[in-house]
């Protein structure tokens, strides 16, 4: 999200739980609200940030969600409802002076743009995702899904010992990973939305737990080639034929993530960039069908 500094909270209704998977979504009850705060440093040398937006995702009565924004005052008394997208210039004080970033606020439909039914329309609140440690505001550090499990949220109630066996993504600059386990946790949290089987015709799939010789990525066939028919979705050993590192490169037309996006995440290109280069080129035509 830009660089943005992210709070994040989860309430269920009384007596209500959540069904847990090791893998799959997870099926949450009606009147479940997802929380998120986004902060901005706008100070770069003092840290100092601003306060932008908090996002509302409520699961409905009928198995869906709908979303809401709320942009904050540069004052920071209070937020105020969106009825539809916004996008704003925020000044941003660094070493040399004062730049300009653009913010994107989402309306209530581009909310649904990626929480979409085939996506399971909740993103994020998944095993793989929140299966790490947190700092609590008791000062406890534990594992999430261990202490959702300990606060009774789960209906499946997982066994204690094996819960924090599930699969985990890692953070894209967590170099205690390899950089292909890095990228796919990286394309899984921002792309597998929509880069899924009855998706966009992107024809790769984007999910972690899809294997790597079944995801369609090295040497994947493209929807649109840039006017090369040369390139493909990841080009072993070539930058310049591999159209997924064009396409999260990219800032206006045919960027990707394509909405909510602003700069170039240079730790995902990083990354992207270090796996494709050591992708040995005699792995050409492993791609599945």
């Amino acid at each position: 999200s830009d660089g943005a500094l992210k709070q994040r909270w989860i309430a269920v209704p009384k007596s209500a739980k959540i069904t847990f998977s090791p893998t799959n979504n997870f099926s949450f009850p009606a009147g479940t609200v997802f929380i998120k705060n986004f902060d901005l440093t706008v100070n770069e040398t003092n840290g100092a940030t601003r306060r932008l937006e908090t996002r509302f995702l409520v699961r409905n009565n009928v198995g869906g969600v709908y979303g809401v924004t709320y942009k904050w005052r540069a004052d920071g008394s209070d937020a105020d409802l969106l009825s539809a997208a916004l996008s704003e210039s925020v000044n941003v004080t660094n070493a040399s002076g004062v730049r300009t970033q653009t913010w994107f606020y989402p309306g209530p439909f581009d909310c649904l743009v990626c929480h979409t039914p085939n996506a399971g329309s909740v993103l994020g609140v998944s095993a793989r995702q929140i299966n790490g440690p947190l700092t609590y505001t008791n000062g406890v550090t534990d594992n999430q899904l261990r202490t959702w499990n300990h606060i009774g949220l789960f209906t499946n109630a997982p066994n204690e010992a094996s819960i924090t066996n599930a699969p985990r993504l890692v953070s894209v600059n967590d170099t205690n990973y390899t950089a292909e386990y890095r990228v796919r946790s990286y394309l899984d949290a921002n792309c597998a939305q929509c880069h899924r089987p009855n998706g966009v015709a992107g024809y790769f799939d984007a999910r972690f737990r899809t294997p790597l010789a079944a995801q369609r990525l090295i040497n994947g066939p493209l929807a649109n080639s840039l006017g090369d028919a040369n390139n493909r979705v990841i080009k072993p050993g070539d930058l310049s034929k591999s159209v997924l590192f064009a396409r999260i490169h990219r800032v206006g037309d045919l960027q990707m993530p394509p909405i909510a996006r602003n700069v170039v995440d240079t730790n995902a290109i990083n990354t992207v960039a270090e796996w494709i280069g050591k992708l040995p080129r005699s792995t050409e035509g492993t791609v599945r069908k």
